[in-house]
């Protein structure tokens, strides 16, 4: 105890042995902040979305969808899975009470992340008409660009939010769908800092 060091001190009186010892603690407090600060600094760029899941595992019902559909949905969820750097898993579970839904919604939107519960349940969205469209209207393969929207969607519930500055990155809504259909070792990295 502090009272029985100054205590056997004896030859400073009470005000004076605090001063020093209370400097050294300061010093210590703001030693170790400045060390936790350094390890968990966010990766340069990172934006974080607020709703996404409070882990990097968590699972979702597949939708009731053809199997071409369904290929290229998998493939979305996949992208993240099947990346090196990604120590998450986003698991198929018939149980899931989050899921995916493809349907016409009748918005402009192609993909659609919502958080019902935040950090425990969530929705998908793919709207399949706007997909269609888009996939037409540029020459894209119907794969491709299902898997990039799903994946990125995904990247929401892995908390990342949308780059709009970065077109070579999934979570740019300006990205190429065609391409762009996973996601980058940068993103990863920037979803893994924040958990």
């Amino acid at each position: 105890m502090i009272e029985g060091e100054e205590g056997a001190r004896g030859a400073r009186t009470a005000t004076a042995s605090r001063r020093p010892r209370l400097g050294r603690r300061v010093g210590v407090v703001l030693a170790t902040a400045v060390a936790l600060a350094v390890t968990t600094v966010t990766p340069a760029g990172a934006v974080y979305y607020s709703g996404g899941m409070s882990s990097r595992t968590f699972c979702v019902q597949n939708p009731s969808v053809n199997p071409t559909w369904l290929s290229a949905i998998n493939a979305g969820r996949n992208a993240w899975n099947n990346h090196a750097s990604f120590p998450g898993n986003i698991s198929v579970f018939s149980g899931c009470t989050s899921w995916l839904e493809v349907g016409s919604y009748g918005d402009t939107w192609l993909g659609l992340y919502s958080p019902l519960i935040t950090g425990s349940q969530y929705r998908i969205r793919l709207d399949s008409a706007n997909l269609n469209s888009h996939i037409n209207a540029n020459g894209y393969a119907f794969a491709n660009v299902v898997r990039s929207t799903t994946a990125h969607e995904f990247g929401h519930a892995l908390r990342l939010g949308d780059h709009t500055n970065l077109p070579t990155r999934l979570m740019s809504g300006s990205r190429n769908r065609n391409s762009v259909i996973s996601p980058t070792t940068a993103e990863v990295n920037e979803s893994n800092g924040y958990y």
